[in-house]
């Protein structure tokens, strides 16, 4: 288990990437439960699932090199 301080001593492109990677993360795995869940298939949950989608994405195109 990475602890935040621990997350602090990875460089920024690391650190960006943890963040980018976990947000693509959180869309997929909320995708999959409006795919399997009528009742999770509404506007909102998947307004919310482009948030982080995109989200990602932002956060892999600012990530230092």
């Amino acid at each position: 288990m990475l602890t935040l301080s621990e997350f602090n001593y990875l460089d920024a492109h690391d650190q960006f990437f943890a963040y980018a990677e976990a947000y693509r993360s959180a869309s997929e795995q909320l995708c999959r439960r409006m795919e399997s869940d009528d009742t999770f298939y509404t506007w909102p949950n998947a307004a919310v699932i482009l948030m982080l989608a995109a989200h990602a994405v932002e956060l892999f195109l600012k990530e230092p090199y």
